[in-house]
């Protein structure tokens, strides 16, 4: 018997209005695979569609070793 291959989860982006950054409370955009915080700057993986919103999972978009902010911040 041959078995249906699913396509991968994908996150829903109408629940970004449910949710904030754990850190900071602050509203998360949708940017590739990951939910982006522009107030504190952190970046949380999106795995199989369901946001992984731990703060010690997310990418610290400042790059601390040359003092750069590689994603625009909002105005």
């Amino acid at each position: 018997m041959l078995e249906k291959q699913l396509p991968p989860p994908v996150f829903d982006p109408a629940l970004l209005p449910q949710l904030a950054c754990p850190a900071c409370h602050s509203d998360l955009h949708l940017n590739a695979s990951r939910l982006i915080c522009a107030e504190c700057r952190r970046a949380y993986p999106v795995i199989d569609g369901i946001p992984v919103l731990i703060v010690e999972r997310a990418e610290n978009l400042v790059d601390q070793s040359k003092g750069e902010d590689p994603a625009p911040r909002n105005p």
